[in-house]
């Protein structure tokens, strides 16, 4: 696996960990038409932390076909804004505006993971 694998990889991780626990509580207590500005914004920031990731297989059409048995990586610091973005969820539109993740020594910890491309069955 190259060095931009494993940071791109590393990356969706953390932010899926990060938007997935604080997006799903924002979203269940959301109504079912968002009138949120999309110009609001919110900072997020991860700091001091390990996330370890054991024994996940994961499979998509797409995907390439990656494996890694045993690696630890660490974020000394990074930084990613988007401008704001919309998402649909069972029908219903939902703005998010503006976002800043930082993330500063952060540590990721990989044992047995495995990515593959989808098979037809």
């Amino acid at each position: 696996m190259n060095a931009l694998t494993r940071r791109l990889l590393i990356v969706l991780v953390l932010v899926t960990v990060v938007l997935g626990g604080t997006g799903a509580s924002a979203l269940a207590t959301a109504s079912s038409t968002s009138n949120a500005d999309a110009t609001e914004s919110h900072e997020i920031a991860i700091t001091d932390m390990t996330v370890s990731i054991t024994d996940v297989e994961l499979s998509g059409p797409g995907f390439p076909d990656l494996s890694v048995d045993d690696a630890t990586y660490t974020i000394d610091d990074a930084t990613i804004a988007t401008d704001g973005t919309t998402v649909t969820i069972d029908g219903h539109e939902h703005r998010i505006g503006a976002i800043e993740l930082t993330v500063d020594d952060v540590g990721v910890e990989f044992e047995n993971v495995s990515v593959e491309p989808e098979t037809s069955v």
